[in-house]
């Protein structure tokens, strides 16, 4: 079963499930796995609303050994047409203080030893998140930023 997290939500889910967080272009994905338990948020609001609950949700962990943080997605843009190129500015700049709220956010939770791995975006590729709850690990998946991204599970073992 794949679970999805849309653009502007926070799902959960248990194994044998694969969770799967869209394409995350400028938006932050952040997936934690605890034991069999899937947690994912997929972000882009000013306070990290989504992001919030998932934390809140993991506040009540005991063994913090066994839990592991995924963040992602925060893709760039590029324009070289001068118009463009403003509002690509503006966007980024957004993107790059979500991207530091979001690692702060977790930090000041308790849980920055929990984060694995975090892979930003760039100009180049935006970012998929997988968390596979039944064999407790993740994938990160670069896909172009103009590709029209769909689940690709073929890699499942």
């Amino acid at each position: 079963m794949i679970v999805k997290a849309e653009p502007g939500t926070y799902i959960k889910a248990g194994a044998p499930a694969t969770m799967y967080s869209g394409a995350l272009g400028p938006c932050i994905g952040v997936g934690a796995i605890y034991k069999t338990q899937g947690f994912l948020a997929h972000d882009f609001s000013d306070s990290l609303v989504e992001v919030g609950r998932l934390l809140d949700d993991l506040k009540g962990i005991q063994s913090l050994e066994r839990l592991a943080i995924y963040v992602g997605g925060g893709c760039l843009e590029f324009d070289n047409d001068p118009v463009r190129s403003r509002m690509c500015r503006d966007a980024n700049l957004l993107t790059l203080r979500l991207r530091k709220q979001t690692l702060q956010k977790i930090a000041s939770v308790g849980f920055a030893n929990n984060v694995r791995e975090v892979l930003w975006g760039t100009y180049d590729y935006a970012i998929e998140l997988y968390l596979y709850l039944a064999q407790g690990n993740h994938y990160f998946k670069r896909i172009s930023p103009d590709a029209s991204p769909t689940p690709e599970l073929g890699f499942l073992r």
